[in-house]
């Protein structure tokens, strides 16, 4: 079994996160051709999120919940931008919509 593990870069920008998609699309040809496993698709944080939510984290921490809100509404827009760009239907994205609100408390 192929295993893919994303995060970071492969998943920054529309063009990299399509590059993935292109990569688990042969893995899951390879796998149908030789009728084996599917391939196992892990994916992380895109780039930058991690080191926003730790900054945004910060921010509040110090009471400067002004730019918290900025900054965290600025990569929950990035999220949703990369899912529009990327085909990602409003169901989806409605999903997770309720986890961002959480973050914005």
């Amino acid at each position: 079994m192929e295993v893919f593990k994303f995060g970071g870069w492969a998943v920054g920008t529309e063009v990299t996160t399509r590059k993935s998609v292109e990569w688990v699309k042969k893995g899951v040809e390879r796998a149908r051709e030789a009728k084996k496993r599917m391939p196992l698709v892990v994916v992380s944080a895109t780039e930058g999120t991690t080191r926003t939510l730790v900054k945004v984290a910060e921010l509040k921490n110090k009471g400067e919940e002004k730019s918290a809100k900025i900054l965290l509404d600025s990569l929950i827009r990035r999220h949703f931008d990369l899912a529009r760009l990327l085909g990602v239907g409003r169901s989806a994205t409605r999903e997770v919509e309720g986890e961002f609100e959480e973050l914005r408390a």
